[in-house]
């Protein structure tokens, strides 16, 4: 039989190999076994080609299996920043959607996340930190415009990041939409609310801080209806508000309007106590590992 036909079993070709590794030649292995030495260097190297390849699968799948882990931990980084935009603002506990200078103080979920992913990839690639020159660890600086092309890969890996996360968690698609949609009407609502009072002589220091005492209150469900006749002024600072409160909470229209601002409010808690339950860390590694997106590396 030639040696392209003849069968031999896998334990006397891990022998010959043996041998090989020892020194023998393929003229001496084929001598010993009484077999043709062509035999030998073909069912050898057959065994050695099958080996590499074997190796180079388990190689490809270690590093397929730490791809998937550098992975997870991306998403997982990006839930948590999710997570931290999302928080009501009765937990942070500033009510005025905007900063003294007006800036928006509720940021646009989505937009915002985009934000704070790119910036982990700069600083990942180098950018954003700076070594003192006594040589110790680096030190946190405000961001310079980042050269491309890294400028666009870094936003174009957030966005593949917050992809990702969308198809493990698609329940956060409308959830961040509710938000940015929520957030919207309350600082428009506020921002007429509070143009309005001030335009009716109260001070622009003073209005927001009667605003927000007034919203807590309606939102506790501690003020509801009109302020009676009954309820002077004394009554209603003695109970601890300012007089600055009763007089404008005694216009039904802006009445209205906090009304409108605390039901905004709840729609957030809502939103946000959802994306907590969501994306809260005891949470998230188990639900990555029971779905897969476009870019995890192995099923």
């Amino acid at each position: 039989m030639s040696p392209r036909r003849k069968r031999v079993p896998e334990e006397q070709v891990i022998a010959w190999r043996r041998l090989r590794k020892d020194g023998w030649d393929y003229t001496a292995i084929a001598r010993e076994y009484g077999v043709d030495r062509r035999l030998v260097a073909k069912r050898i190297r057959e065994y050695e080609q099958e080996e590499m390849m074997s190796l180079d699968k388990i190689a490809r799948r270690e590093l397929a299996v730490k791809r998937l882990e550098e992975h997870f931990q991306d998403l997982e980084l990006a839930a948590q920043y999710l997570w931290r935009l999302s928080v009501s603002p009765t937990r942070t506990g500033n009510l005025r959607p905007y900063q003294d200078d007006y800036s928006p103080r509720y940021p646009d979920l989505l937009s915002a996340l985009k934000q704070e992913l790119r910036q982990v990839f700069l600083i990942k690639w180098g950018y954003g930190f700076r070594i003192p020159a006594d040589g110790t660890a680096p030190a946190w600086r405000p961001q310079d415009p980042a050269p491309e092309p890294e400028e666009s890969m870094a936003r174009k890996e957030a966005e593949n990041l917050i992809a990702g996360l969308e198809e493990h968690l698609p329940q956060i698609s409308m959830l961040i939409e509710e938000w940015s949609q929520v957030v919207r009407h309350y600082r428009e609502t506020w921002l007429r609310l509070e143009n309005s009072v001030v335009g009716e002589g109260f001070s622009t220091v003073e209005v927001p801080r009667a605003l927000e005492k007034l919203l807590r209150l309606v939102k506790e469900g501690k003020l509801t209806g009109d302020l009676s006749e009954a309820q002077t002024k004394q009554d209603w600072e003695s109970s601890g508000q300012d007089e600055s409160s009763w007089f404008i909470y005694r216009s039904g229209n802006i009445r209205d309007k906090i009304i409108e601002l605390a039901e905004y409010l709840r729609r957030l808690e809502s939103v946000s106590a959802k994306l907590e339950e969501i994306l809260s860390p005891g949470q998230i590694r188990n639900r990555l590992l029971q779905t897969r997106c476009r870019y995890c590396t192995i099923s």
